[in-house]
């Protein structure tokens, strides 16, 4: 089981408010030990000066535990455990001294962005952000943090990201973007935020000729009934991207993919 698991895919949500609570943490002793614990608890109580002494005397700001041998054991970071409980003091002082938000102690585990992100937790999101700015972060990592934000259905993670500087055209490796994505999940509401609030470019094309416009086209002629809930939905779609200069009919993915002669 991964720290996910753990802490980030145990969540319930709680009535129509749409909270999000995660299974308490335990104490830093159950995670950490030694000059591990000591930086924690020093970043905890804002005493700069032995978490300083420690890094220079060779402690790990990185370190993450609990310890064992095996890969199966879920592995939390000083910072994902500062995080956790949005401790913006300790949060502050780990970076400072080198912890690195982007650290990933096992793959499974992800870094401090998507711990945040699986948790719902938009507040250790904005907090991570501010003390880590959206600069520093490659462009794939920021994409893989944005799409999951997206694909855990947290708004909050996504308008914070926005908020700190994301572009709304952001893509995957295969070039689709977050509203496009929010399509092919059938998340309509949250499809209809970024194309109306967020304002997601609608040029973006993928590796095989599929585009924002002729997905919302094809829901129209080939997947939905006119008359359904859904159908108007998507009439709703094409009439804002209308609006925004889109001239319908457009290519089909397979007309865009004969045309540029794509396999």
């Amino acid at each position: 089981m991964g720290l996910f698991e753990v802490f980030g895919l145990g969540v319930v949500h709680a009535g129509d408010a749409g909270e999000a609570r995660a299974r308490k943490l335990a104490p830093p002793e159950t995670f950490f030990a030694g000059d591990a614990l000591a930086l924690l608890l020093a970043a905890r109580a804002g005493d700069a000066v032995r978490l300083r002494n420690l890094v220079a005397n060779g402690a790990d700001p990185n370190s993450h535990g609990p310890a064992s041998a095996s890969k199966a054991v879920p592995q939390l970071t000083l910072l994902g455990y500062a995080t956790y409980w949005n401790d913006e003091r300790a949060m502050g002082l780990l970076i400072a001294h080198g912890a690195d938000p982007l650290f990933e102690a096992r793959q499974e585990d992800g870094n401090a962005f998507l711990l945040a992100i699986v948790r719902r937790d938009a507040t250790g999101l904005d907090l991570l952000l501010r003390l880590f700015p959206m600069t520093q972060i490659p462009a794939a990592t920021l994409s893989e943090i944005a799409f999951s934000a997206l694909g855990f259905n947290c708004r909050p993670c996504l308008e914070v990201l926005f908020r700190q500087g994301l572009p709304p055209g952001i893509e995957d490796r295969a070039h689709y973007t977050l509203f496009m994505t929010a399509l092919l999940r059938e998340d309509l509401d949250m499809a209809e935020w970024l194309l109306v609030d967020v304002k997601v470019p609608l040029t973006a094309q993928t590796v095989r000729g599929v585009t924002g416009p002729n997905m919302v086209q094809r829901a129209l002629t080939d997947d939905y009934r006119p008359g359904t809930p859904t159908y108007a939905r998507y009439e709703r779609f094409q009439a804002i991207m209308a609006q925004r200069g889109v001239k319908f009919p457009v290519e089909t993915a397979a007309q865009i993919r004969a045309r540029l002669q794509l396999k």
